[in-house]
């Protein structure tokens, strides 16, 4: 759901048409949402850890080939 968002840069309510018509998961758009916020609290200490090891290298670079 998250990567529909992010990536394809569609709607919540597009997503989870989406899911249904190709999964077959009935999911309403306010339950989607609810996933959304739960996966990011999951991830946010993976994140955040991250972040801190970034900030400590002296070089960090970025490949934004396609």
């Amino acid at each position: 759901m998250g990567s529909c968002r992010a990536h394809l840069g569609i709607s919540p309510g597009k997503s989870t048409t989406l899911l249904d018509e190709v999964f077959g998961l009935k999911l309403s758009r306010v339950g989607a949402l609810g996933h959304i916020q739960w996966a990011s609290d999951l991830a946010d200490p993976v994140v955040q850890r991250l972040f801190e090891l970034l900030k400590s290298e002296p070089v960090i670079h970025a490949d934004e080939t396609g």
